[in-house]
């Protein structure tokens, strides 16, 4: 963050070499701050990772019909990351003395080593038999997953190495350690059947056994069915022009234990010296520590219930094909890292500790798939053109609390609204004098000014439409996240040996987050004279700004009510791959060289965006790249399972060319 908010007409050395820091112009709390850049030159990084996969696969025929098969997988992971920091000084003054003001940095030096190691064994015996028109295809087996990691690090500290080149260390110094070990015992069955390809039937169970939750909760049961008619396979029909008519329909139970190892045991933050009067060993005080998540042992396994219904047809010969599915799907005991009520008495985020995990909640969702596959030119006059649609919309909502609650406002959860929701202030334009409601500014917003953000008021007024209060929490909104639909259109055309290949993807409504311009970011603060995000923002002349007048009436460091500023339509249509070959075909250079085919073919991901208001306004991809905590300078405000556009690595424009022979 530093470095973007740095002040582009500073230089980084003076003259001498030396680095130079923005003193007071670089922060506008007057605050002097250590030259980024200086930071980053003077930190050596080595990293260093050793990776291991392997796979066994074992068959055997026991019987007519009758296999066996062992597959084995394994993946062995070694990391040593080396970071040394030499000891400098940030700034100087016109005399060629260090400035005072700038503390001179330390030589440190931190080392960590991990090792992950994950292997699978799994053992399965299959069955298939056919006879007068029955098929029957037999699976069970047993799965067995274990997984391993192990990390320990140490550093320096605030302790001087006292020279730039050491690198190791025998004083005292901070370490750290992580470990954590899991296992799943897995054992399923599938029975498939199917009469001359018209009447499919399948059904199969699993059950699952994971040590990720405490002793009595750690086996769960999973059934699954489907069923499925071939109309087009019987006798009576006869529509020449329909190639294919399916209906099928399923039922099917899963679930999920996405949750680090030790998540139903207690965590603990110490140590933490206690004085309690002299101990046993002539100390003055005893060492302690306290409970800062409990444990959590009625923790099992999340559920989801999956019902659908669907049609699948083709016409003049398969040329035009559809998929029409419609499904609703229940989420029960969702597992969810959440604050926890106050009354609970946990302390959590203490030392950057993790949330606690609960069965929080019960989801409901609804929606529909259509896919439209079609092939508009079949090699007329040497041209082909394919085209493909898809579409899907989804409609969930939180039907339950755990607590039994109607919302929870610190993890922004309501139950009859969508799981993810913003709740917070909607911004409604800027306030400006010719606004009806300017008369009532100092009402609404209390030492407000001009050119601030206006928010939505929901309170009273009277008769005369005078607002009856300041503008409060109670006015903040439930805003969903959710896209109205969203889908990709993809076509292929090809005319001789040339082909050439487009994929784009949409998506219509529904909010985006940007911690590039929301408050949490820091870059989008308004206050003075640093680097920022390139904003419209409010001047007597451009009343018809965005974003509000620079050094408006704040909120800590921002703008009033700055999260508004970070929600965006994520509506977009963008091509995400054009590929363009050629097939080299019937050549009689290729049948002397022992070729049998050769293509040539430049492909490029994520050319262009076709439309999206995020993208007009900020030049930005409106997909997102980052979690909700991640890499903003305050975490609270955006939920961590919030995806959001953020200073992560955006969408990259990758060039290819490549060459597929075969000989």
């Amino acid at each position: 963050v530093r470095m973007v908010m740095g002040i582009p007409t500073v230089p980084m050395t003076d003259v001498e070499g030396r680095y130079v820091s923005a003193g007071k112009d670089y922060y506008v709390n007057e605050g002097k701050v250590t030259n980024p850049f200086a930071s980053y030159s003077n930190t050596v990084r080595r990293n260093k990772t050793v990776n291991v996969t392997g796979s066994l696969n074992i068959g055997l025929n026991l019987y007519k019909g009758l296999d066996y098969k062992l597959l084995l997988g394994g993946d062995y992971i070694s990391t040593n990351n080396i970071s040394r920091s030499i000891a400098f000084d940030s700034n100087w003054d016109e005399n060629g003395n260090a400035d005072p003001d700038y503390s001179r940095t330390i030589n440190s030096l931190s080392e960590s080593r991990g090792q992950r190691f994950s292997y699978t064994i799994d053992n399965i015996l299959t069955y298939k038999n056919m006879f007068a028109g029955h098929t029957i295809d037999a699976m069970v087996g047993t799965s067995w997953m274990r997984e391993y990691y192990r990390t320990m690090g140490i550093g320096s500290g605030s302790t001087d190495l006292g020279g730039p080149n050491i690198t190791i260390f025998n004083g005292k110094g901070d370490i750290t350690s992580e470990e954590y070990n899991s296992a799943l015992l897995s054992f399923f069955a599938r029975l498939n059947y199917d009469y001359k390809e018209r009447y499919l039937v399948s059904a199969s169970i699993r059950s699952d056994k994971s040590s990720k939750f405490a002793k009595g909760n750690r086996v769960g049961y999973f059934p699954s069915v489907s069923v499925g008619w071939n109309i087009h396979e019987e006798n009576f029909f006869n529509i020449e022009w329909i190639s294919k008519m399916k209906i099928r329909a399923s039922y099917g139970e899963l679930g999920a234990n996405f949750i680090d190892s030790y998540s139903f045991l207690s965590t603990a933050y110490g140590p933490i010296p206690s004085v309690f009067g002299e101990n046993q060993i002539g100390q003055s005080s005893v060492m302690n520590g306290y409970v800062t998540k409990f444990a959590q042992e009625n923790l099992t396994w999340e559920k989801s219930i999956s019902k659908n219904v669907a049609l699948e047809m083709a016409f003049l010969n398969n040329k035009i094909s559809f998929t029409a599915e419609y499904f609703w799907k229940d989420n029960n005991d969702l597992l969810a890292p959440l604050l926890p009520l106050a009354s609970s008495g946990q302390t959590i985020m203490t030392n950057g500790g993790d949330l606690p995990v609960f069965n929080s909640a019960s989801v409901e969702n609804k929606g529909f798939e259509f896919t439209l596959n079609g092939t508009i030119l079949d090699n007329h006059n040497g041209w082909t053109w394919e085209a493909s649609l898809n579409l899907s919309a989804n409609r969930n909502k939180l039907t339950e609390l755990a607590s039994g609650s109607k919302d929870d406002k610190a993890n922004n959860w309501f139950v009859g609204h969508p799981i993810d929701c913003i709740y917070d202030y909607e911004k409604v334009g800027l306030w400006n004098s010719d606004d009806p409601d300017f008369q009532y500014l100092d009402i609404l917003e209390p030492g407000g000014n001009e050119g601030m953000i206006k928010v939505k008021y929901t309170g009273d007024r009277d008769a005369s439409g005078k607002p009856t209060r300041a503008i409060g929490p109670e006015d903040r909104q439930i805003i969903s996240l959710e896209p109205k639909f969203q889908g990709g259109f993809s076509t292929r055309v090809a005319y001789k040996g040339f082909d050439l290949n487009v994929i784009t993807a949409f998506r219509c409504g529904g909010k985006l987050i940007s911690t590039l311009h929301h408050s949490n970011g820091y870059l989008n603060m308004l206050t003075g004279r640093r680097g920022q995000v390139d904003v419209d923002y409010w001047t007597p002349e451009n009343k018809g700004a965005k974003y509000p007048k620079p050094g408006g009436i704040q909120s800590g460091d921002n703008p009033k009510y700055g999260s508004t500023l970070g929600y965006f339509d994520s509506s977009y249509w963008k091509v995400r791959n054009i590929t363009l070959g050629y097939n080299f075909e019937k050549q009689a250079w290729l049948t002397r060289m022992g070729i049998q085919s050769l293509r040539a073919y430049l492909s490029v991901q994520n050319p262009f965006i076709i439309c999206s208001p995020f993208h007009k306004e900020t030049g930005l991809d409106p997909e997102t790249n980052s979690y909700g905590n991640e890499n903003v300078a305050v975490t609270e405000g955006i939920q961590k399972r919030f995806l959001t556009v953020g200073t992560n690595s955006p969408s990259t424009r990758n060039y290819l060319f490549g060459i597929n022979l075969t000989f």
